[in-house]
C-alpha cells in the first residue's frame, strides 16, 4: 500500500518535471526591450505515456507532458533532430519519448541513479551515466554497446561524446578528466584541477577539451593534455562551462549565482544574475542567445550582451535543474529536482 501510495508521488513528480515549453523565436525575442514572463492563463491538454489515454492539463505555452519516471528527473535533452526526448532519473532508468509523450524506449542496467543520458551526434546511440561509477553506451533499442569503468577513482560527473562521436570525455570526483574511444579503451588523462570536476565538454571542432571544477576554475586543454587558459574569477564552485557554437567564447556557470561570459583567452565579456543558485547555461543553437536555469525556480533567456529575453515561471514549487535548447533554437525543455 505504501509503494504504491510513494510511486503515484513520484508520477506526479515527473509530470511537473519534464516540460517542453513554446519560446519566440530568436527575432521575436531580440525584440523585447524588457523581461516578459509568458503567461500561464490558457490551459491545453496532452495524452500522457503512462498508456491510460488520461488527459493532462497543461499551462500555456506546454506543448507535452512527460509522464512515468518513479523518482526525481535529472536531464531531459532533445535528439539532434529534434523528434525525440531523453530523461535521465533517480529511479535507474533512462527513458526515449517522442514529443508528444509517447514512450519508445526503457533503458534500464544502471545499479544507482542516473545522473543524465545524452545522444551522440548523429543520435544513433545514448550515453548514459550514474552513481553506480560506470558511463554506459548503448543503441537507441535499449541494447548495451559498452560499459566504461575502473579507471576513475570515484564515481563520474559527466560523460559526453565527441563532435565526431568517435570519443568519450569522463569527468570525475577525483580532480581528472579522462578521454576514450568508444570501445572503452582510456587515451588520455588530463590533471591540474585542485578538487572535483563537475563537467567537462569538447570544443566544437573536437580539438579542445574544457573542464569546470569546485576548485572555482573552468580550464582549457587541447586533447594532448596541453593546459591552455584557465578562468579565474568566480567566488564559488563552476558547475558547468560550455562552449558557444563557434568555439570563441566559453560560458561557465557557478553556484554563487552567477552566469559568465568570456572570450577564449579568459577575459570577462557578461557577467548573468540569478536570485538562487545557478544550475545550468546553454547556449542557443545560433550562439546568439543563452539560457540559464536556476535555484530561484526560473529559466531565463538572455542575449550575449546580458539583457534578460524571457523569464519563464513555470516551475514555481520547484527549482529549476537544468534547461536546454532544442536543436533548432525555438523550444526549450527543462527539469526539476524536488
Amino acid at each position: 500500500m505504501l509503494a504504491n501510495k510513494s510511486r503515484n508521488v513520484y508520477r506526479c513528480v515527473a509530470l511537473v518535471m519534464g516540460v517542453v515549453f513554446a519560446t519566440a523565436t530568436s527575432t521575436q525575442v531580440s525584440a523585447q526591450s524588457r523581461a516578459d514572463r509568458l503567461s500561464q492563463s490558457s490551459v491545453t491538454e496532452t495524452s500522457t505515456a503512462s498508456g491510460d489515454g488520461q488527459s493532462v492539463n497543461a499551462p500555456g505555452g506546454q506543448l507535452a507532458v512527460f509522464l512515468g519516471h518513479e523518482d526525481h528527473v535529472n536531464s531531459a535533452v532533445f535528439s539532434p533532430d529534434g523528434s525525440q526526448i531523453l530523461t535521465a532519473s533517480w529511479d535507474k532508468t533512462v527513458r526515449l519519448w517522442d514529443t508528444n509523450g509517447n514512450l519508445l524506449t526503457v533503458f534500464q542496467g544502471h545499479e544507482g541513479w542516473v545522473i543524465s543520458a545524452i545522444f551522440s551526434p548523429d543520435g544513433n546511440q545514448i550515453l548514459t551515466h550514474s552513481v553506480d561509477g560506470t558511463v554506459r553506451l548503448w543503441d537507441t533499442k535499449g541494447n548495451l554497446l559498452t560499459v566504461f569503468q575502473g579507471q576513475h577513482e570515484d564515481f563520474f560527473r559527466s560523460a559526453e561524446f565527441s563532435p565526431n562521436g568517435s570519443q568519450i570525455l569522463t569527468a570525475c570526483n577525483d580532480k581528472t578528466v579522462r578521454l576514450w574511444d568508444i570501445k572503452g579503451n582510456l587515451l588520455t588523462v588530463f590533471r591540474g584541477h585542485e578538487d572535483w570536476i563537475s563537467s567537462a565538454i569538447f570544443s566544437p571542432d573536437g580539438n579542445q577539451i574544457l573542464p569546470a571544477s569546485a576548485d572555482k576554475t573552468a580550464r582549457l586543454w587541447d586533447t594532448s593534455g596541453n593546459l591552455l587558459t584557465v578562468f579565474q574569477g568566480h567566488e564559488d564552485y563552476v558547475k558547468n562551462a560550455v562552449f558557444n557554437p563557434n568555439g570563441n567564447q566559453i560560458l561557465t556557470a557557478s553556484a554563487e549565482q552567477i552566469a559568465r561570459l568570456w572570450d577564449k583567452k579568459g577575459n570577462l565579456l557578461t557577467l548573468l544574475k540569478h536570485e538562487g543558485e545557478i544550475t545550468s547555461a546553454v547556449f542557443s543553437p545560433d550562439g546568439r542567445q543563452i539560457l540559464t536555469a536556476g535555484n530561484d525556480k526560473t529559466a531565463r533567456l538572455w542575449d550575449t550582451s546580458g539583457n534578460v529575453l524571457i523569464e519563464f515561471l513555470r516551475h514555481e514549487d520547484f527549482n529549476v535543474y537544468i534547461a536546454e535548447f532544442s536543436p533548432d533554437g525555438n523550444r526549450v525543455s527543462s527539469s526539476n529536482l524536488v
